[in-house]
């Protein structure tokens, strides 16, 4: 058995480092974006509308909390308690401080403790919604998508090998603003920084070059069945500003979720929301990390 295990892994190893290939050739300086006619510039941080604080542990769930355009959520999906607070605070900025210790996992096998968060769109999970604007209504199939380009400015410090990363989260489903994510949909994550042993999940085949940016590119089956597909910064910084080439990045993705992963049409799945955070991991026992995030902008361009 173990051989053909082994066999099965080498052959999906080898479609994803053709794809892979592909891909890169579309990705080049040669193949730069056409010049827009028109862009719309969506600012949702600095936050315009009001503030919230929301701090864990809660008997409220999820911790969320809506403005018009931007839901934030402290969302410690894998911790059952701990001494000490997790806190979400909206003010123009957005901060994300955690300093607890004893901290107990619901699964133990997995690092993340939690994705403090804020998105536009929809989350199946929640089902929360932020306010659409006219320029970018979500969810929007992936072939109908206008040109996104994405702004996020941030600064995180964190406890020594503490695992952690500050990352955009991108559902892909093949329904409309559905309850739960299952098989034949997609998770699409850009790691922007990492530090400790924070990996992605399942294995790293190769890289791809978008808009002079390197990222590592890792593929996945999670245990819920839905298809993941992660890039990772590979010059990540702990304080930066960073432009990504959004649908450029989701249209690669799309193909390795077909290939890799084969899910059908994967540009016909719905992208639900865009979704900006931190997923804290634990050293010792404890979570001690701040994340600042003083930009997210989106650039829709049609």
């Amino acid at each position: 058995m173990s051989s053909w295990r082994g066999a099965a892994a080498l052959l999906i190893l080898l479609i994803a480092l053709a794809l892979l290939t592909a891909c890169l050739s579309m990705s080049g300086e040669g193949s730069a974006t056409p010049a827009p006619q028109s862009c719309a510039y969506l600012t949702l941080i600095p936050v315009e509308d009001g503030g919230a604080e929301l701090l864990w542990p809660s008997p409220m769930y999820p911790i969320a909390a809506a403005g018009r355009h931007l839901v934030a959520e402290l969302a410690m999906w894998n911790a059952i308690g701990g001494r000490g607070t997790c806190m979400l605070r909206i003010r123009r900025e957005a901060l994300v401080r955690c300093s607890v210790r004893g901290v107990v996992l619901r699964d133990p096998d997995v690092w993340v403790a939690g994705f403090p968060e804020l998105y536009y769109g929809y989350k199946p999970w929640s089902g929360w919604s932020s306010g659409s604007l006219p320029e970018l209504r979500l969810p929007q199939r992936v072939s109908e998508l206008p040109r996104i380009v994405l702004y996020v400015e941030y600064s995180a410090r964190h406890a020594p090998h503490l695992s952690m990363n500050v990352a955009l989260d991108l559902w892909l489903t093949k329904q409309e603003r559905p309850g739960v994510v299952s098989h034949g949909d997609a998770e699409v994550m850009l790691w922007l920084y990492r530090s400790g042993r924070a990996r992605p999940a399942g294995f790293e085949i190769g890289y791809v070059e978008v808009s002079g940016r390197r990222w590592w590119v890792w593929v996945a089956r999670n245990k819920g069945g839905w298809c993941m597909v992660t890039f990772v910064d590979a010059a990540p910084r702990s304080t930066a500003s960073i432009r990504v080439e959004l649908t450029e990045m989701l249209h690669i993705a799309s193909e390795l979720i077909g290939k890799v992963c084969g899910v059908p049409d994967p540009e016909n799945l719905y992208l639900e929301d865009v979704e900006l955070g931190t997923e804290l991991g634990v050293v010792n026992g404890s979570v001690d990390a701040e994340v600042l995030f003083r930009r997210l902008e989106l650039h829709v361009c049609r």
